[in-house]
């Protein structure tokens, strides 16, 4: 009789002790990442991303690293936008900002952006040329001729079809845009009044390929060389000018090596701002929101406010420093010239032909 009570109480142990150790392994599961708080309802995904996304009430910190230059009108809006985003967020967002290329340039600045090392960043267009060519249509000369009719396009549904697969190619999410400049000729011997004054000319241009074909059936010959260089390379002699923006001539005082500004308006130079797309997918919407609202109030403050008032003045000062300003107002000619790379692009991707006829029809 006590052996079989002993075997009972042995199985009796036993099935506690399982009992038991099925119930810890069910209370140590926890919800997969991700799985509340995700901006736009997708799952998180945290790997690359140092920034903590808040969902136990931890302060979200961003790092936001741009090339901008401070007294520039996106340089001015990068700041600006910095400064709303921690006030609106009350302390619960921490954003850290890195201008004047303190973190590199456009290249390293995009590579940090997709790695994860920054949640925010700020690149120029011409930038995403090494992935694909789906934004050289925005920079393709003598499309997009004034700001009225940029602010218009890069708004636009054909645009936007252009970001979203950028968007789904690199896993960023697009956040805004601002401008730079529309860009001009600024030359050290002669200015520049038609196409023959291009011809053997040593033009700077900002790395695309698209823009040195562009430039070479201009009659010009392109160099490529870093914006850090290009002051030298002009005070040296080495190049005979540059296509830029007033803004950067007067920012960088190029005007001490410069004689002749030529503005045409060749093609604007945007400054676009992008969310890694971990980091995205780690916010809730609201803060996701409030980020991209704030971008977009930047965006309208630049057209509306900062690149007037700023290039009015940077352009004074480029007289006032004793550079001849020349206006090309008949830009046929040029654009004749450089249509056959109209026909390419468009050919070459159907959201690139739809978002060119859109700035056409705009331009009617």
């Amino acid at each position: 009789m006590k052996k079989w009570l002993s075997v009972v109480l042995v199985l009796l142990v036993a099935v506690m002790i399982a009992a038991c150790g099925n119930s810890n392994q069910g209370s140590s599961e926890s919800q997969p990442p991700g799985s509340s708080g995700s901006g736009g309802g997708q799952s998180a995904q945290n790997s690359g991303s140092s920034a903590s996304s808040g969902s136990s009430g931890e302060v979200i910190r961003i790092k936001y690293g741009t090339a901008e230059q401070a007294d520039m009108a996106p340089g001015t809006m990068s700041q600006w936008v910095t400064d709303e985003i921690n006030k609106r967020a009350e302390g619960r967002i921490v954003v850290e900002h890195y201008g004047q290329s303190v973190l590199g340039n456009d290249a390293e600045l995009m590579q940090q952006g997709l790695d994860g090392t920054l949640q925010i960043f700020a690149v120029g267009t011409s930038a995403f040329s090494q992935y694909n060519n789906l934004f050289d249509a925005v920079q393709l000369p003598f499309l997009i001729t004034d700001y009225d009719i940029q602010y218009q396009a890069l708004k636009s549904p054909e645009f936007m079809a252009l970001v979203e697969q950028v968007e789904k190619d690199l896993d960023i999410k697009f956040l805004g845009f601002a401008e730079n400049g529309l860009r001009h000729f600024a030359t050290i011997e002669k200015p520049v009044h038609n196409v023959s004054d291009l011809k053997g000319m040593k033009i700077r241009i900002a790395p695309s390929n698209m823009l040195q074909r562009a430039m070479e059936s201009l009659g010009a010959n392109p160099i490529s060389m870093p914006y850090t260089e290009v002051f030298t390379g002009l005070q040296n002699r080495v190049i005979d000018g540059e296509e830029i923006n007033i803004g950067s001539i007067a920012s960088q005082k190029h005007y001490e090596v410069i004689n002749y500004l030529s503005e045409i308006g060749m093609y604007p130079f945007p400054a676009t701002y992008w969310m890694n797309g971990n980091f995205y997918r780690s916010l809730s919407e609201e803060d996701f929101q409030l980020i991209k609202t704030v971008f977009e109030e930047g965006r309208d403050k630049v057209f509306n406010e900062l690149l007037p008032q700023i290039e009015g003045n940077f352009r004074q000062t480029i007289i006032d420093a004793g550079v001849q300003v020349n206006v090309i107002e008949d830009k046929t000619e040029f654009q004749q010239i450089v249509e056959p790379l109209y026909g390419e692009l468009e050919a070459a991707d159907e959201r690139i032909a739809a978002f060119i006829n859109m700035v056409k029809g705009l331009k009617k």
